[in-house]
């Protein structure tokens, strides 16, 4: 496992990217683009950097005509002893005739405050306040309208309330990212609690009824601040122009809603540094002038040090006020791409004759589309318990409905609240009809959460990632039977504040990883108890279509249970638990909507598993000996016919009871005997993936998957261990060239891994002192290596045979995921491999 003692300094020519002398200081996830490629090592979301990310989830998002949507939502009403036959199309026709009255009450306050908003000219944040008025007072017209089949209006209460310039804030990866919504549909609970701050003891409190908020209050920020779990839908506004609707003489039940297209998604482009901005944008990109920008809360001058890449600031960030310039366009002058925010927020900057040095480009201005789509990922991330985000944005007088789950998003065709106001006002009763539920919060969590939620003072003092902002554990006791007769019922406390991995993001399998407890009995073996297990629950969206993780893990244990040796028994996760939840599938919504399942319906799973510890957590001789056993486990398993797919920093893994490696992520592994067609699906996460999966064959499924990809992965693990992590713990920021392989689409890693495999001597690409540099210099050649060859495969290849039959089979065997003997293969991946490690010194690595 380790350099043959009394051998020297290795012999071999020097490759690509190797060190020969070191300093002395040195010494010896189906793959998505978006966010499910950058989420697992992105930190802290600053806005700036994600929204990139945010627009590849949204890219390919479906439309669908408002009347369908309405229909839909009505559907998610029905009231269970009603009459559920109805069709979608009768209802949405019988409640336009219901609200019919309300809209046609033409002396009401509802359009007292249309008539105010269609006439503001100024900027846009005056338009927040008639808004919410009006739309309130619907809200309490429609709980008196007739629903025969629908539910009654729910206990939340909903309301609009504005927000901005108020921040919400999020919790990721030990840091806090802020978002500032312009409106919020909150609940009345919700609101209350938002009107709860230190100074409350000192006076006196709004009048905490409905209509005392609806009324009152709804029109300005409220004194404390909102919570991602506090609120159902959020509100982005957008003033393009002034409004020339007006509102009609009467409105007739039966005239058809104005046909307007969903928005268009915003064009894009790169700026100076290379980074993705918007046309919307752009013109404010190109200036260099010296800004000025709000003071931070301590109200001291401070000139801010030189601009870095957004993607560089992390939340360990030393300069809070550099983190305030990059973080979220809450701390800056963008306002979402809201004009009115802007020109009052300029004034502000002004105000406080702060200098910034020349060179620092002014905030970017994120399309309030991406905000939005910004505002559904924190409230997917706030809560595992979360399914689904409702949002809208508000286009002058133009509501467009946005639906995000993790299959994909929804974009409505735009409604005119003003000329086609019983449109609107079919959505508000919908809405205020929606339970939890049908605003995305799983009962069987969320009900628990609420009514039996432990609330435990911590012992020692706990950091902000496992506390709340308290600095009390939040736990979430969940009680059910298991599925089997006759078993005695099982309890899982789940530390939602204790997050080992968390996710951020609006597509994919957005895995969250939990501390978990329980005194039940293993459901495995009733006569053992899991009160002295550590346990973690690993909760995701795989397409239900896939092989289940456990069924491919049983047969990995059934493969290691009969091998001569023991490379694969005892190297797996132990999986204690799993449940499907079925009745969250993504397909139930794209029934009602008249919409295919995207690459197959996506469910939530749970599994429980024994804890297990990242290989990163160790170094030196130790952290290479467990390497080499994830490696080995990985490769006899692949020769059983189970193929990982998905080699990354966060699947090598250990047992710490056993002291052995673990090979732990099979959710994306695919069997031999049951590929998809053609074996070609395109798992992996991509800072590690082969630079022949990477490209546009690979993307579109010509490629089928070989041993030499997922070995290629192991190459970039080593480089990003080696240089990312010293002492256990994770560099941050990262080093440059690791921070740049974190890219939101596959064109882009690719480009970038082919930049970093041309130029492995980069000053800033240096193995730490916690590994040997030869472990290094065993990754930078074998790197070497499979560039070398990817950039020898990309050129055409002549063929050395006039016979056709010849020339037919060999253009067959140089074509990328050509079928060939797989043994071969393998066997021939591993000659390169033990060949490098030998040069290197390593000649006791069996593999």
């Amino acid at each position: 496992m380790e350099q043959m003692q009394n051998q020297g300094p290795p012999t071999t020519p020097q490759r690509v990217g190797q060190i020969a002398n070191l300093p002395a200081s040195l010494k010896s996830t189906p793959n998505s683009n978006g966010t499910a490629a950058t989420s697992e090592h992105l930190g802290v979301p600053i806005i700036d950097a994600v929204s990139p990310a945010l627009f590849e989830d949204i890219r390919n998002h479906e439309k669908r005509p408002a009347d369908i949507v309405l229909g839909a939502f009505l559907v998610l009403c029905l009231d269970e002893k009603a009459n559920n036959n109805i069709e979608p199309e009768d209802l949405v026709k019988k409640y336009l005739k219901a609200v019919l009255p309300i809209c046609n009450e033409m002396d009401s306050q509802l359009h007292s405050y249309l008539k105010e908003y269609v006439s503001i000219t100024s900027e846009e944040t005056t338009r927040y306040k008639p808004f919410v008025f009006a739309f309130n007072h619907a809200l309490e017209k429609l709980q008196t309208v007739e629903c025969d089949e629908l539910r009654s209006p729910s206990e939340l209460n909903i309301m609009f309330h504005r927000n901005d310039p108020k921040y919400i804030v999020g919790m990721h990866d030990g840091g806090r990212s802020s978002r500032k919504p312009d409106v919020v549909l909150a609940s009345l609970d919700a609101v209350r609690a938002a009107f709860k701050t230190k100074q409350d003891a000192l006076s006196k409190p709004p009048d905490d009824t409905w209509k005392g908020f609806a009324y009152k209050t709804a029109g300005e920020h409220p004194r404390g601040n909102f919570d991602w779990g506090g609120i159902v839908s959020s509100q982005e506004f957008k003033k393009n122009k002034n409004i020339t609707s007006t509102l009609p003489g009467s409105y007739e039940s039966d005239a058809p809603c104005g046909v307007i297209d969903p928005q268009p998604l915003p064009n894009t482009r790169q700026d100076a540094d290379g980074e993705i901005c918007f046309t919307e944008e752009a013109e404010e990109l190109q200036q260099r002038a010296p800004a000025e920008v709000p003071a931070p809360d301590s109200g001291k001058p401070e000139v801010l040090p030189p601009r870095r890449s957004a993607r560089l600031v992390s939340s360990s960030d030393p300069n809070p006020m550099q983190q305030q310039l990059h973080s979220s366009s809450s701390l800056m002058a963008s306002g979402g791409g809201s004009s009115g925010k802007r020109k009052r927020e300029a004034k502000l900057q002004k105000s406080k004759k702060m200098r910034v040095y020349e060179h620092i480009k002014l905030p970017k201005r994120i399309p309030a589309m991406l905000q939005c789509a910004a505002y559904a990922a924190e409230r997917m991330s706030y809560g595992f318990w979360v399914t689904h985000v409702i949002n809208l944005v508000i286009v002058d007088d133009v509501a467009y409905v946005w639906y995000y789950d993790n299959e994909n998003s929804v974009q409505s065709f735009g409604i005119n609240f003003i000329k086609d106001l019983p449109y609107f006002l079919v959505l508000l009763l919908a809405f205020q009809r929606f339970d939890s539920q049908n605003w995305g919060e799983m009962k069987e969590f969320k009900q628990v959460k609420t009514a039996q939620t432990k609330i435990q003072k911590a012992k020692t003092p706990t950091t902000s990632q496992t506390s709340s902002p308290e600095g009390e554990e939040e736990i979430i006791t969940l009680h059910f039977s298991a599925p089997e007769s006759g078993t005695p019922e099982l309890q899982f406390k789940l530390c939602q504040n204790g997050k080992i991995c968390g996710h951020y993001g609006l597509k994919g399998r957005c895995t969250q990883v939990l501390k978990t407890t329980s005194s039940s009995k293993d459901p495995r073996n009733r006569t053992k108890t899991l009160e002295a297990v550590e346990m973690v629950s690993k909760l995701y969206w795989p397409q239900a279509s896939r092989t289940p993780e456990a069924e491919i893990l049983e047969r990995a244990r059934m493969a290691g249970e009969k091998a001569e040796h023991n490379h694969i028994k005892g190297h797996l996760p132990d999986l204690i638990y799993t449940r499907d939840f079925d009745q969250y599938s993504t397909n139930h919504i794209r029934d009602l909507l008249g919409m295919e399942t995207e690459g197959g319906k996506r469910v939530l799973r749970w599994i429980v598993y024994r804890k297990l510890y990242p290989i990163t957590d160790l170094i030196g001789k130790e952290f290479w000996r467990i390497f080499w056993e994830c490696f080995r486990c990985h490769l006899h398993l692949w020769r059983d016919g189970i193929r990982h797919c998905d080699i990354s920093v966060s699947n090598l893994m250990y047992d710490k009871d056993y002291n052995r490696g673990i090979l732990n992520d099979l959710d994306l592994a695919q069997l031999r005997d049951r590929l998809p067609p053609s074996g070609t699906e395109r798992t992996g996460t991509m800072p590690f993936m082969a630079f022949d999966l990477l490209q546009e064959p690979a993307w579109h499924g010509h490629v089928e998957r070989e041993y030499r990809h997922d070995a290629e992965s192991f190459a970039w693990v080593l480089l990003w261990i080696c240089c990312g992590y010293k002492n256990g713990a994770e560099i941050r920021p990262r080093p440059r060239p690791l921070q740049d392989l974190i890219q939101h689409n596959f064109q882009a890693t690719h480009k970038e891994k082919m930049e970093r495999a041309t130029n492995l001597n980069h000053e800033n690409l240096r193995p730490t002192t916690s590994y040997d540099v030869d472990y290094y210099n065993v990754a930078t050649s074998l790197i070497h290596i499979y560039h070398t060859r990817h950039v020898a495969a990309a050129k055409p290849k002549p063929l050395r045979s006039n016979n056709p039959q010849t020339k037919k089979n060999e253009v067959e065997f140089n074509r990328p995921g050509s079928k060939h003997n797989e043994s071969v293969d393998i066997d021939t991946e591993l000659q390169i491999w033990r060949r490098e490690l030998e040069e290197l010194g390593f000649h006791t690595v069996e593999i």
